[in-house]
């Protein structure tokens, strides 16, 4: 994202899963946090899009349309969330 702020690794794991079209994904991922002003610079080989909002109006888009989010992104929020000292 263009950001060079300093991360922090809170939590990581494997996970699998078998989509309809029959690729798979098998990853290894990792929760990073950090904090910064900068506006993030989209490089779009890796990013098509990103937003803002906040916790409560991406848990209400979530139970709406739970298809918009990734299988590795629904896995990794309640382990970010659970890790956050505000929530």
């Amino acid at each position: 994202m263009g950001m060079s702020e300093s991360l922090t690794e809170i939590d990581s794991f494997i996970y699998h899963h078998k989509f309809d079209n029959g690729l798979v994904e098998h990853e290894f991922d990792h929760i990073l946090t950090g904090i910064s002003d900068a506006l993030p610079s989209l490089n779009e080989d890796e990013v098509d899009s990103y937003k803002y909002m906040g916790i409560e109006d991406l848990e209400q888009s979530m139970k709406q349309n739970p298809d918009d989010y990734t299988v590795w992104f629904k896995l990794a929020y309640p382990k970010l969330i659970s890790h956050l000292s505000w929530k």
